[in-house]
């Protein structure tokens, strides 16, 4: 009995962190008033998040690409920030969501500065 038993909560598992169950993850969308120009380039970034089946627990900027992380919080993002760019290049500005659960989402937006 105990093999089942076993089995019976890997399946849960799997299902659940599938979203088979109806546990669903947050989703997260990054977007930009402006993706390219001159330096200086004042960027007003939109931050768009929706909880899943559990609370947002955390947020993070990452918005030159450069894998430090900018700015985070906890709770629920702003709705907006704003960054500026002051040396040319192309960068990939990067915001990531996490829930209650663990579970992630996370979406990037490649910024051009001329």
């Amino acid at each position: 009995m105990r093999g089942r038993t076993i089995i019976a909560i890997l399946i849960v598992a799997v299902l659940a962190t599938t979203g088979c169950l109806g546990i669903t993850g947050p989703s997260c969308e990054l977007t930009a008033d402006r993706t390219q120009g001159p330096a200086v380039l004042h960027v007003t970034f939109t931050l768009g998040v929706s909880a899943g089946s559990d609370a947002i627990s955390s947020w993070s900027l990452d918005f030159n690409g450069d894998g430090n992380i900018d700015f985070s919080g906890t709770g629920d993002p702003p709705g907006t920030w704003a960054y500026d760019y002051f040396e040319p290049g192309e960068y990939e500005a990067r915001f990531q969501v996490e829930d209650a659960g663990g579970r992630t989402c996370e979406s990037t937006l490649t910024i051009i500065v001329s």
